[in-house]
C-alpha cells in the first residue's frame, strides 16, 4: 500500500523543467502566431481603405453624371467679391456620399456668412460629424483625429507638375495636368473656369490615376509624415530672371524639416488636417515623388507651396483609385523617372509642359491626355 501512494505521489504533476519547457514552446507559439494576426488585420484595414476609396470614386463618377463634369479640385463658395477658391473637391462629393444636409450647411455658411474654408467650423468633428468614409482605417491614430478635425485621407491627383498657391491662387490652373483643376482662377489675364470632363482624360480612364491615399501629416518632425523644409525654386518659370524649379531630388535629399508649431493643433495646417479647403498643402498631391516620400515645403511654413506624394501606414506604398474607379496598390519602387533632373521650364501665359511626363510610369498616370499609356509594370 505504501508503495502504490508513493508511486502516485511521484506522477501527480509537472517537474519544473516541463512547465518551464511547456511556457517556453507556447511563447515560440505565440511569437510566430503575433505577426499573422497583424498581418491579417492590416489586411482587413487595407480592404476596408480600398473600399472607401472605391465609394470616394463612385462619387466621383456620380457627380459627373449630374453635374457633367469631374468635381474641381478648387472652387469660391463665396460669390460677394472673394477671389479666392477655398473649397476642395471633397466638398462636391458630400451629397453623394450620403452627406447632403452637410453639403448644404457648409454650401449656407458659405454664402451666407462669407465664410472661408480655413475659417468654417465644418473642419471640426464636433460640427461635422465623423465622416468615415474620408478616413483610412489604418491612419486611425492621426493628428486630425487628435485634435479633434475630421481627417482626409484620400486627396485628389493635380498632376506631374508642381504648383503651389498665393492670394488669389492665381498660379495653379494653368500649369495642372491631372483631373482636377481651379476652376474660377484668373492667370495671366485668363479665367479658367472649365472643370475636366471624363472625356477629356484621352490617355484611357484606367491608365489614369483620379484620387490617392495621403498620411495625415503628424505634429513631429522626422516622423513618417512629417514635412522637410527649406526646399527652394519651385514655383519659378525659368523666364524674366525667375529660376527654374528645381529637381525633386532635393525634397527627397533636404535634411531640414519644419519645427511643429500651434499652426497645426489651431489652424490644422498640413496634409489632410483641412479637408475642406482646396490647395495641394492640405487636398492634393503630385505624381512626381514615389509613394511614401516624406512631403516638402518651399520654405519653413507648413501653410505654402508643398511637394507631397501619395502615402499610408500600409507597408510598401499606397492605395489610389483610377479614373475608371479601380482601386489599385502603387509600390514604391514604382519607376519615376530621373529626378535629379531639373523640371521643364515654362511659359508664363500658356498651358505649359505640353509633352509627355518626366517622371517615369508614376508621372505618367498623373496626367490626363498626354498620350502616355504607360503599364504599371514598365
Amino acid at each position: 500500500m505504501k508503495t502504490s501512494m508513493h508511486i502516485r505521489k511521484n506522477w501527480a504533476g509537472f517537474t519544473l523543467v516541463e512547465l518551464l519547457a511547456v511556457i517556453a514552446i507556447i511563447g515560440v507559439l505565440v511569437g510566430l502566431l503575433l505577426p499573422a494576426v497583424q498581418a491579417a488585420r492590416e489586411a482587413g484595414r487595407r480592404s476596408a481603405c480600398h473600399n472607401n476609396m472605391k465609394q470616394m470614386g463612385l462619387a466621383v463618377h456620380m457627380h459627373a453624371d449630374v453635374k457633367k463634369i469631374i468635381p474641381p479640385g478648387s472652387f469660391s463658395l463665396t460669390f460677394s467679391g472673394s477671389t479666392r477658391s477655398q473649397y476642395g473637391f471633397a466638398v462636391f462629393l458630400m451629397p453623394f456620399i450620403e452627406q447632403p444636409d452637410l453639403y448644404t450647411k457648409i454650401l449656407s455658411d458659405a454664402n451666407n456668412n462669407n465664410t472661408l474654408a480655413q475659417n468654417s467650423s465644418y473642419q471640426n468633428r464636433a460640427t461635422c460629424g465623423s465622416i468615415s468614409t474620408l478616413r483610412c482605417p489604418s491612419d486611425a491614430a492621426s493628428a486630425a483625429l487628435a485634435k479633434g478635425r475630421q481627417p482626409l485621407n484620400y486627396c485628389a491627383n493635380w498632376g506631374d507638375v508642381l504648383v503651389g498657391h498665393n492670394s488669389g491662387h492665381t498660379d495653379m490652373n494653368p500649369r495642372m495636368r491631372g483631373p482636377f483643376v481651379n476652376a474660377g482662377s484668373t492667370f495671366g489675364g485668363k479665367t479658367y473656369n472649365s472643370p475636366v470632363t471624363f472625356a477629356q482624360i484621352t490617355d484611357g480612364l484606367s491608365k489614369t490615376v483620379l484620387l490617392g491615399e495621403m498620411g495625415v501629416v503628424e505634429n513631429a518632425a522626422n516622423s513618417p509624415f512629417g514635412l522637410k523644409a527649406s526646399v527652394t525654386n519651385w514655383t519659378g518659370n525659368g523666364t524674366s530672371g525667375v529660376a527654374a524649379p528645381a529637381a525633386p531630388s532635393q525634397c527627397l535629399n533636404a535634411n531640414a524639416w519644419v519645427t511643429p508649431t500651434s499652426d497645426i493643433q489651431t489652424w490644422g495646417y498640413g496634409h489632410g488636417m483641412s479637408w475642406l479647403r482646396s490647395e495641394p498643402s492640405y487636398t492634393g498631391f503630385f505624381t512626381i515623388l514615389p509613394p511614401n516620400s516624406p512631403p516638402c515645403a518651399a520654405g519653413t511654413s507648413i501653410d505654402g507651396t508643398t511637394l507631397g506624394t501619395i502615402s499610408s501606414r500600409h507597408p510598401g506604398g499606397a492605395c489610389v483609385v483610377m479614373c475608371d474607379g479601380a482601386t489599385i496598390f502603387i509600390s514604391e519602387t514604382i519607376d519615376c523617372g530621373q529626378l535629379t533632373d531639373t523640371p521643364t521650364t515654362v511659359n508664363s501665359d500658356s498651358k505649359q509642359y505640353a509633352g509627355q511626363s518626366q517622371w517615369g510610369v508614376w508621372g505618367g498616370l498623373g496626367t490626363i491626355s498626354r498620350g502616355e499609356q504607360k503599364p504599371l509594370t514598365d
